[in-house]
């Protein structure tokens, strides 16, 4: 039975269907002697006889009958199989995986969801949040289409396609004197003695650990241990509930203002960038360009708010 292949199958049933070898090969687009052969090598493989010929046309014999009666759904579910590798090639259907750094969850993401669930309501969309690290292991295992992170990530095997940039901001707790400001220079976050910290693998991190004592100074002009938050959705009530200031994305800072804290612009700006992941260029799915061009939007219209 090894030698039963799709082709051969294929050829069977058009010809069953059709009731004659000519029929089916314009049916297929094959010529005539291609079916005909393709015909013999499945009635050799399967060692029946299928078609019997009486006065100039061909009859399926009770063989073919049981034979058809099983291949036609084999049929059917190749039909599934072309339509499937289609939709997953233009992007028109199927499912599509989305993981995301936290910083943009909250606010721009669902909107860019939102968008790409009205451009294709047949679309299976999965959502998770994660960190640079956890996306990578994710895009690399075939468990996410796209990957949105912050900041630069080492990943050369990986296509990047900007989306836009994020400017971090001072969160500070109501009453505090750099409330109401217009900036705060990076000298005086330096000189703050109370400042809640990322950790150095963090984006954020990485961006002010210029302005954070090193890791000999853990303690600060009280005698209290430094803080440092792993996960930005923390900071917010840490700012509030201790009183005390972090650095923070714009993003993180515009989806926190229940809380009781406000953003004061840095000056000169820290500036990170953007980006979607993939393992194949985004333009092999048609929801990949869709989704980073409603990032875009959302970015650039929260940039100029900043500004």
């Amino acid at each position: 039975m090894r030698f039963v292949t799709v082709q051969r199958l294929q050829v069977f049933c058009a010809v069953y269907e059709q009731g004659s070898v000519s029929a089916a090969a314009r049916l297929l687009g094959l010529s005539q002697p291609t079916v005909s052969r393709h015909l013999r090598d499945f009635e050799r493989a399967v060692g029946l006889p299928l078609f019997v010929l009486e006065r100039g046309r061909i009859y399926p014999t009770a063989e073919a009958q049981g034979i058809y009666a099983e291949s036609r759904f084999l049929g059917d579910g190749l039909d599934r199989l072309e339509r499937a590798i289609a939709e997953v090639r233009t992007g028109l259907g199927g499912r599509y995986s989305i993981t995301c750094v936290g910083l943009l969850a909250q606010l721009h993401l669902p909107r860019a969801i939102a968008e790409l669930a009205r451009r294709m309501p047949e679309l299976e969309i999965d959502v998770d949040v994660g960190g640079a690290i956890q996306q990578l292991a994710a895009l690399r295992a075939g468990r996410a289409d796209v990957g949105i992170v912050a900041g630069s990530v080492d990943a050369p095997d990986l296509h990047a396609t900007r989306i836009g940039e994020g400017r971090l901001v001072a969160l500070v707790p109501a009453g505090h004197p750099w409330e109401g400001r217009a900036g705060v220079s990076q000298a005086e976050i330096a000189a703050e003695p109370r400042l809640i910290g990322m950790p150095l693998d963090r984006p954020i991190g990485r961006l002010v650990a210029h302005l954070v004592p090193g890791e000999g100074a853990r303690a600060d002009a009280g005698g209290r241990e430094r803080i440092t938050a792993s996960s930005l959705l923390a900071v917010p009530n840490l700012v509030h509930t201790l009183g005390r200031v972090s650095i923070v994305d714009a993003f993180t800072a515009q989806a926190a203002t229940h809380v009781g804290v406000s953003a004061v612009p840095i000056e000169p700006p820290l500036v990170f960038e953007i980006l979607a992941l993939s393992v194949r260029p985004l333009e092999t799915r048609r929801a990949g360009p869709i989704l980073v061009e409603a990032l875009r939007a959302l970015l650039a219209g929260a940039g100029e708010r900043a500004r």
